[in-house]
């Protein structure tokens, strides 16, 4: 209840009706998706996908923009100060994919002997 009421609070100090963007019943709270809205997880998961999902050295290469700009949208944990069961495992999927795509960045970078990107 606290943090859908910081949720809802968040929304409307932003000057948004929060039931444009929630979809709330008894049971189950979430987002609606049919809202106009931009989410930077889901940008970094789309720019990202290439990496966990074992695509090859190639098609990663010509992603590399793509993977510069993801790391732009990392900004800290999923959910930082929540601590609830359910953000834990999305909040570890999204730190070890950041790390695999800084990874991947810092070896392309070295192996090309690129030292300013």
């Amino acid at each position: 209840n606290t943090e859908l009421w910081r949720l809802r609070a968040t929304l409307k100090s932003a000057g948004a009706d929060p039931y444009e963007f929630l979809r709330i019943d008894h049971d189950s709270i979430g987002f609606r998706h049919d809202c106009e809205h931009w989410i930077d997880a889901a940008e970094f998961d789309a720019l990202t996908q290439g990496v966990m999902d074992g695509s090859n050295e190639a098609a990663l290469r010509e992603s590399t923009p793509a993977l510069r700009q993801a790391i732009t949208l990392y900004r800290g944990e999923l959910a930082e100060g929540l601590f609830d069961e359910w953000c834990g495992a999305p909040r570890e999927a999204y730190r070890t994919r950041f790390a695999a795509v800084l990874d991947f960045l810092m070896q392309r970078s070295v192996g090309a002997r690129q030292w300013h990107d």
